[in-house]
């Protein structure tokens, strides 16, 4: 398992065009495309250049990637390779592995304490709201959207349906999480194993 990292703001303008040119991933290209805002296009851009960066490293060359019915990127003639990309603010995020995996990274700034109340477990908003809500609240998101993105399912999963509080052990059983901290962001991981090692900062 690998977990690496870019900060978007260290690639030149410049660079970026290259690294649109040599996305090997048209899907990707052309999501760019349609992104409005610059900062968007970047994160965009950022995280389907560190997976291809990512797949290079492995010499993994010949691939094709697909989405599954909801929406998950997975490399169609690489069923023992999977990986989940994921940004946020300044950051891109990228794990692979040879079996299902899901990451998140979500700014602190990013929480919105109505969500909680309206779509998480009874459970999970009674935890938030007992100490630092904002924070608690984007751990727990950053978790089940792990959790949902390791599952294939994304925003396709009920929210409520399940519980996401390590502190407390209330966990899926089919599932594994790592958590991570930059300034200012919560990372999670999850996946059906143990995930050990830390998270490294590359260069795109």
């Amino acid at each position: 398992m690998r977990i690496c990292y870019a900060d978007i703001n260290e690639i030149l303008p410049l660079r970026f065009k290259q690294l649109k040119n040599l996305l090997l991933w048209e899907e990707r290209k052309s999501k760019s495309e349609r992104l409005r805002f610059e900062d968007d296009k970047k994160r965009c851009i950022g995280a389907g250049s560190l997976l291809m960066k990512m797949l290079r490293d492995e010499e993994v060359t010949d691939f094709e990637i697909s989405v599954n019915e909801f929406g998950k990127p997975y490399l169609k003639n690489r069923p023992n390779l999977h990986f989940n990309i994921s940004h946020s603010g300044d950051y891109v995020f990228c794990i692979t592995d040879d079996m299902p995996v899901g990451i998140d990274v979500e700014k602190l700034s990013s929480a919105n304490i109505a969500v909680a109340k309206r779509y998480f477990a009874k459970s999970e908003y009674e935890w938030i709201m007992e100490k630092d809500p904002e924070k608690r609240f984007v751990r727990i998101w950053t978790l089940k959207e792990s959790y949902a993105k390791y599952k294939g399912q994304g925003l396709g999963l009920s929210f409520g349906g399940f519980e996401a509080i390590p502190d407390l052990g209330k966990v899926p059983p089919d599932a594994f999480f790592t958590e991570y901290e930059l300034p200012g962001y919560h990372i999670s991981a999850c996946a059906s194993k143990k995930i050990t090692g830390i998270i490294e900062k590359v260069s795109l």
